[in-house]
């Protein structure tokens, strides 16, 4: 007996043990690092950032920057001079938060977080493969792709490593529609949204990235936004950003002038980033499990009903509520009403439906009964002879005809 009771309390243990660990692992990688790289407008540099989770949110570990052919961290400490080219088609950071550079002779190089520069491979590295986290994993090479950590040979995956070598950028005249991006003094993101070529309003994200302001119209919009790249602003001029609150991540949608209501997007999957299109703009969302086009978003709120209204279909009535996604339906059937499925009345006749968003009425036997949806059995009698209902032109109920002919409004 004692050896069974053992038995099932390290059989519970051990349960609890892979439970916790499978919680952790979940927790991990809900808070794993990733990513951020953007071309900062104020400054010429594309930017590299490393974030991770800390106690409450994610900050910036460690961030790099290149000009043209020169790759520098923070602090403006060369670490190359001959890089292939500017962008995360060469440059970026890893998973484990090294930096990687490919230079113009094909060497992989790797700064790790000691800033200790180190040739991984001395020739033939071509483009860097990047994560949905915008983090690099994989670096394609003239003799096949290699992971970056192992050096070890990786599958082959969608990157535009086999095109030519791109030729030296051109300046490009700004687009009259377009988002610049830039880091101010107090290490902020700053997201300047412009159209026909003035500045329409800014977005400003705290130092952790929690935080999200319209600078233009002093509305605070998150206190809950995952991290920096969880933000950005779509060509239609509405701003989408990830949450996490109370452990519920959503993304939400403000419209331009109604920053005051968000609206809930409906996302298969766990959100992963944005991609932005050359003028800055969000085009796609990718998600774990697939991907959407800013076109392809939709918000729970379509199903709210923008008036209070009953749509009756003979053997049963449906009302919908005003600025509410919920329904409630009555329906008969030999003579039992029911509501919401729940039967609450016997030897109803064929005349019911709804007064209002929370009442609702019957005849039985020749009286007019009304409850209310929340107590649907507790009945009381509106008028002893009746005829008929009226109904007006949204389906409510609002008169009852009684066998005189006269008529009394009922509410």
């Amino acid at each position: 007996m004692r050896k069974n009771l053992q038995t099932t309390i390290f059989a519970i243990l051990a349960m609890a043990i892979l439970l916790s660990s499978k919680d952790v692992m979940a927790a991990n990688n809900d808070t794993a690092p990733y990513g951020y790289t953007y071309e900062d407008s104020a400054s010429g540099r594309t930017v590299y950032k490393y974030y991770e989770y800390g106690k409450t949110s994610y900050i910036c570990t460690r961030e790099f920057y290149s000009m043209q052919n020169r790759v520098c961290n923070k602090n403006g400490t060369v670490v190359t001079a001959l890089s292939a080219g500017t962008g995360s088609r060469y440059n970026g950071f890893g998973l484990a938060g090294f930096f990687y550079s490919i230079t113009s002779k094909g060497e992989l190089i790797s700064v790790d977080k000691n800033n200790n520069v180190t040739t991984l491979i001395p020739s033939g590295a071509i483009s860097l493969v990047y994560t949905a986290d915008d983090l690099a994993d994989i670096v394609v090479t003239s003799s096949g792709n290699k992971y970056l950590e192992t050096l070890k040979d990786a599958p082959v995956k969608d990157n535009p490593a086999d095109d030519p070598a791109p030729a030296p950028v051109k300046p490009v005249k700004k687009a009259k529609n377009r988002v610049e991006i830039y880091q101010n003094s107090a290490s902020e993101m700053v997201y300047d949204a412009y159209k026909d070529g003035k500045k329409f309003f800014s977005i400003v994200t705290s130092k952790n990235g929690k935080k999200v302001l319209n600078a233009t119209k002093g509305v605070r919009l998150s206190d809950f936004a995952k991290g920096t790249k969880f933000m950005g602003i779509a060509p239609s001029y509405n701003v989408y950003m990830y949450e996490i609150n109370n452990n519920e991540t959503s993304l939400y949608c403000f419209k331009q002038n109604n920053w005051y209501s968000a609206e809930k997007i409906i996302l298969s999957g766990a959100f992963k980033k944005f991609e932005k299109n050359e003028n800055g703009f969000i085009e796609k969302v990718v998600t774990t499990k697939a991907s959407y086009t800013i076109k392809q978003l939709t918000t729970s709120g379509k199903w709210k009903a923008k008036k209070t209204y009953a749509v009756d279909k003979g053997t049963y009535v449906t009302l919908y509520i005003k600025n509410s996604t919920k329904s409630h339906t009555l329906s008969i059937s030999k003579g039992v009403l029911y509501l919401n499925g729940k039967a609450i009345a016997i030897g109803v006749s064929k005349k019911f439906g709804f007064i209002s968003s929370k009442k609702f009425t019957y005849m039985k036997g020749g009286k007019v009964r009304t409850a209310t949806i929340a107590s649907p059995m507790k009945s009381k009698v509106f008028v002893s002879k009746a005829r008929d209902f009226k109904k007006t032109s949204k389906g409510i109920i609002n008169k009852v005809i009684l066998t005189n002919g006269k008529v009394k409004k009922i509410s």
